[in-house]
């Protein structure tokens, strides 16, 4: 549907050149997925002789069909990784007061959530009262909410269980089944992230307005963790919806016309 879109709005003269380079080469590579244009392969069977041709595919990380065939991939060699422990789900999001920032600082802000995340979860894994010693996580970016607004958080998926200060492998006994006390990741998160702009604003490379700085301790910094899934290979699919989906799919869109573009989405 994609492609036929484009297609349609080329064929209506659409203005296409009010977008940038990088917007117009994604319009590009889905409008010649699996076509002609980016060439093809020939297949022949050995046996009756007929001859078959599969046109290449635009791989572009926008194209819904190409991520489809990457996020099957992704998930098989991920699941060839799984240990039969319980695994947890992470969510590591910041408040939209701080959507500026990272909408002007992204390179920054995004690897700033990344290793926060991250280092937030090593406090609790080092604490002896939770576990003591040293676990790992699998990690997305998600950048888009349900409302497919402006949302930058991080999924993970944390294994229950690590390497003690002994060498040992150890399964993580959270209270009442869950991984780490929820109101404490969010505190210590929070402590970190203020304290990493903090650092930033003074070195000069971003800006934060006193307002901003004030609503970043008013407002309340989400960690949710949810109870281990029922099964490994659960986490792994559910993770993968994160991992190689655009924000608009195909099956988002319900009808388009020369004006107008009509899709749903969870609110």
């Amino acid at each position: 549907m994609f492609a036929k879109m484009i297609n349609f709005y080329k064929a209506n003269n659409f203005n296409f050149n009010s977008f940038n380079e990088h917007q117009q080469s994604v319009f590009r590579a889905i409008q010649t997925c699996r076509t002609g244009v980016l060439g093809g392969h020939l297949y022949k069977c050995e046996k009756c002789g007929t001859v078959h041709l599969l046109n290449n595919s635009c791989r572009n990380r926008n194209c819904p069909i190409c991520q489809g065939e990457k996020r099957v991939k992704w998930v098989k060699n991920q699941c060839n990784k799984l240990l039969n422990i319980p695994y947890f789900h992470v969510v590591f999001t910041v408040p939209a007061v701080l959507n500026r920032l990272f909408l002007e600082k992204q390179a920054f802000c995004y690897n700033i959530l990344y290793r926060l995340a991250w280092e937030t979860l090593e406090v609790f894994f080092k604490n002896e009262k939770f576990f003591g010693g040293r676990g790992g996580m699998i990690c997305i970016l998600h950048s888009w909410g349900q409302n497919l607004s402006f949302h930058p958080h991080i999924h993970c998926i944390v294994p229950g269980a690590g390497i003690d200060f002994d060498g040992n492998f150890k399964i993580i006994k959270g209270k009442n089944n869950f991984l780490f006390p929820v109101k404490k990741l969010s505190n210590v998160f929070r402590a970190k992230f203020t304290a990493e702009l903090t650092k930033l604003e003074k070195k000069q490379v971003l800006k934060i307005y006193s307002w901003e700085r004030r609503q970043m301790f008013e407002k309340k910094w989400v960690v949710h963790c949810k109870k281990p899934f029922g099964k490994p290979q659960i986490v792994v699919n559910y993770l993968g919806n994160y991992s190689h989906r655009i924000a608009i799919s195909e099956s988002r869109i319900l009808s388009y016309n020369a004006e107008n573009i009509t899709f749903n989405f969870k609110n």
